[in-house]
């Protein structure tokens, strides 16, 4: 599958279900590492002596969607241009 300034240049749904499931898996395995990361620093707290309480873990989550834009970036800018 080919991108052309952000498009795909081909429809095949064969190559699009594979881009899916890489997005999917590229999704997951950032979830899983910052899921790792988190635990690794609640132990180092933990074993500062820091009492983590259960209120503090229930609003952590290790799917960030500040700095992932998963489905990519897309320009507002021309939606009014009209195609040729």
């Amino acid at each position: 599958m080919e991108f052309l300034e952000g498009r795909l240049r081909d429809n095949d749904p064969v190559e699009q279900e594979k881009h899916i499931k890489f997005s999917t898996l590229l999704t997951d395995a950032v979830t899983f590492d910052t899921t790792l990361d988190m635990m690794n620093v609640l132990r180092q707290l933990a074993a500062k002596g820091r009492e983590i309480k259960p209120e503090d873990l229930a609003v952590l989550s290790p799917y960030q969607t500040m700095w992932i834009n998963r489905f990519g970036v897309y320009a507002t800018d021309k939606i009014t241009i009209t195609p040729e």
